[in-house]
């Protein structure tokens, strides 16, 4: 029993700092399919809450790479 507390005291569990890389991610990625929607059923301007969504999703996906990988060096 001992060595099984000691072992678990020689474990790192590694939690990230918090981010908010995912919810820009979301709302990006929420964005999609609501364009989608106001194109198929007259919304108001479609094109450019698509290219905002497109626009969020790519730069919260880099964004999030990119604090991944700040993060490892």
């Amino acid at each position: 029993m001992a060595n099984a507390a000691a072992h678990a005291e020689e474990e790192e569990i590694h939690l990230p700092d918090p981010s908010i890389w995912p919810f820009i991610l979301a709302v990006g990625v929420s964005l999609l399919p609501l364009s989608a929607l106001f194109m198929a059923y007259g919304g108001p301007f479609p094109g450019a809450i698509g290219g905002a969504g497109l626009v969020l999703t790519i730069v919260a996906g880099f964004g999030w790479a990119g604090s991944v990988i700040r993060e490892k060096s």
